[in-house]
């Protein structure tokens, strides 16, 4: 009796680790809530991320290191220009969120202004190794590398996991 009671008290700690374990874990998908989080901009106003709600957002993880990144901010800067002062169906506009994976703030600094990335929304996210993208934000959306990009809803759902800068363009062309 002894032994049955043993078994069903470690089945039953077992089953409730296993839901608590998957309660803390967050699907990163297309269909799912997006993480809300709060940064300070680089402007040093504080920032969260529910205060788009009601527009588009494109969540862009990137860093002034990577090549791919910077190549693709001339086609982010023409979608920005683009849809940032339209109303679009269900929305009230479209923002683009910078999430900057950086060692170095001069740098990030810098690439802003080289790039010319006119959105307000930069946000970076201090690392001591670049190829370690171990910071609050990007944990929260699972990010492994960059460049990373999700397309949010105006209520904040995600529609687009790691579009290109054309699928963002063509999504929003139909709204």
């Amino acid at each position: 009796m002894q032994i049955l009671k043993t078994t069903l008290f470690f089945l039953f700690l077992s089953l409730l680790l296993a839901c608590s374990e998957q309660a803390d874990t967050v699907e990163i998908a297309i269909g799912s809530q997006a993480p809300a989080f709060q940064a300070q901009l680089l402007n040093k106003e504080a920032f969260e991320l529910d205060q788009l709600k009601g527009k588009y957002v494109l969540l862009d993880f990137w860093g002034s290191w990577c090549a791919p990144c910077r190549k693709e901010h001339p086609d982010l800067v023409k979608i920005y220009q683009k849809f940032s002062g339209q109303k679009l169906q269900g929305a009230n506009g479209f923002e683009i969120v910078s999430v900057a994976i950086e060692k170095d703030s001069s740098a990030w600094t810098s690439a802003i202004q080289k790039d010319q990335l006119p959105w307000p929304f930069q946000i970076m996210e201090q690392t001591e190794k670049l190829n370690k993208v171990k910071v609050p934000i990007a944990q929260a959306y699972k990010i492994e590398k960059v460049p990373a990009r999700f397309l949010l809803s105006p209520e904040g759902v995600i529609v687009g996991v790691n579009p290109s800068p054309e699928a963002v363009r063509t999504y929003l062309n139909t709204k």
